[in-house]
Formats: C-alpha cells, structure tokens, sequence
C-alpha cells in the first residue's frame, strides 16, 4: 500500500511538472513602481509657459515720461559735434555792424586763391539750401592793387542774371583753363568767350558804382582784420578760416546756429 501511494505522488508531480510551457524567450519583466512613475511623467505634455502680465497704466504712462515726443514740425537737432572756440572759430576782438536783418554770412575771397577755389563749390552747394534767415554776401579782397582787376570783375557781374555761371567760370579759367586774367580787356575777352555781354560788363566794370564797391571792401578788409582767404565771417562776430571744405561747412552751420540762439534771447 505505501508503495502505491509513493507511486501515484510521482505520477502527480510528473504531471504538474508538463504543465509549464517551455521559455520561447525571456519574458518580460514588470516595471517596478518607480519605473512606472518615471514612463508617466515623460507622457505628460509640456508646461504651457504663461505670458506676462502686460504693463500697468502707470508704468506705461513712466515710461512715456521718460522719452518725452518731439514737437511737431520742429527739425531734428543736427548731431554733427559743436563747433569749438579757438580750435574751429575765433571772434573778433571789436564785433562789426550787419547790413541786413538775417542772420549775416561774409565770404572773403580771391578768384586766384586756390582754397577759394576748393571751398567755392562746397559753398556754393551750402548757398542753394542754406536757411531762409540766412544771408551770403561775397567780398573780394585785395591785399594789392594785382588783386583789383579780378574784385572789379566780380562787382561787374554781381547783380547780372548770369552772375552764378560767370562766377563759376572766372574760377574755372583761372585753375583748370589757366586763363590770363589779369586787366580789363583780357577778363572782358574771357566774359565774352563765356557767354555773357562784354560791352555791358566792361561798363560796369568801370562804373562808379563798382569803385565804390571797391572802396567799401578794402574797409571792410580792414575792419574785419582779414589775414588770409578764404574767410567767413558770421553775424560781424564769429570768424571760420583755415579748414578743408567740408569742415568750414560743418562749422559754418553750427556757428550760424549759436546765432540765431543769440538772436533770440533779444
């Protein structure tokens, strides 16, 4: 009897044992809680970042403090740096009478002067936009009596309708065409060849109204203590000499603009 037993108990475990299916391949093994965990947090979708809360009424309103508006039609400032006393410009010791209500700009020149010259078409672009309170006025110099043939020329044809192309062009014949102007008949030869009346220009030329004109500049060459050309003068006080073009014109703005600052607190 005990033998059957034994027997049918081996038979049991023999089964039991058939009943488990061979390993294909390694199961899969479960995740742990804290692998759980981990899967769940990356499948949760991103934090929306929230915008910031727009300004408050009263901190738009500090900041419209802080850069306050141009006022409408008032120009921009220019930002070219200030002309500086000594270096750019100098005064004149006794300050001369204007002769006009605008704001006073005096050229003195010399067509046989090559820095006259070189300024004049810097000037001259300067003139067609200049400020309507501004006024330039040209004054030949004559530091000898050589010079007065060209001073006369130019009082001859100021005033003309022609005056800005024959201005031009007495420059033109004397540094690029090396033109002979040095009396009257060889620069009334030269006006004629330009284009303009030479009978009419040589009547003015010796008019009493161009020797008066004469007389007047050589005064005022005096008066202004005028050492060399090309030289502006600006409102009978403030004197630009000695700069390239470019740099007489940038001072030549801001001098006229310390001007018209003066001008105003009359």
């Amino acid at each position: 009897m005990d033998n059957l037993i034994k027997n049918l108990l081996f038979v049991v475990v023999l089964l039991g044992l058939a009943g488990c299916p061979a390993e294909p391949g390694k199961p899969a093994e479960s995740s742990t809680p804290a692998e759980i965990t981990k899967s769940a947090e990356s499948a949760k979708p991103a934090e929306t970042v929230m915008p910031t809360e727009p300004a408050t009424l009263a901190e738009t309103a500090k900041v419209a403090e802080a850069s306050p508006p141009v006022a409408p039609g008032k120009p921009a400032e220019p930002s070219e740096p200030a002309a500086i006393l000594g270096r750019d410009y100098t005064e004149l010791n006794l300050p001369q009478p204007t002769g006009t209500n605008k704001i006073e700009v005096l050229e003195f020149f010399s067509y046989g002067c090559s820095h006259c010259f070189h300024l004049h078409h810097d000037l001259s672009a300067w003139s067609q936009k200049m400020p309507k309170d501004v006024e330039l006025t040209y004054v030949p110099v004559i530091f000898r009596d050589s010079a007065e043939p060209l001073a006369r020329a130019f009082y001859a044809i100021e005033g003309t309708p022609d005056f800005q192309k024959m201005h031009e062009a007495i420059y033109r014949g004397l540094h690029v065409e090396n033109a002979n102007l040095f009396d009257l008949a060889s620069i009334a030869a030269f006006i004629a060849k330009s284009g303009s009346n030479g009978d009419r220009f040589t009547a003015s030329y010796n008019s009493f109204s161009t020797g008066s004109k004469i007389t007047r500049a050589k005064q005022m060459i005096r008066s202004y203590a005028i050492q060399g050309t090309p030289t502006l003068v600006v409102n009978g006080k403030y004197v630009i000499s000695g700069l390239q073009p470019a740099d007489t014109i940038r001072v030549l703005n801001s001098v006229i603009s310390m001007a018209r600052k003066e001008r105003a607190k009359h």
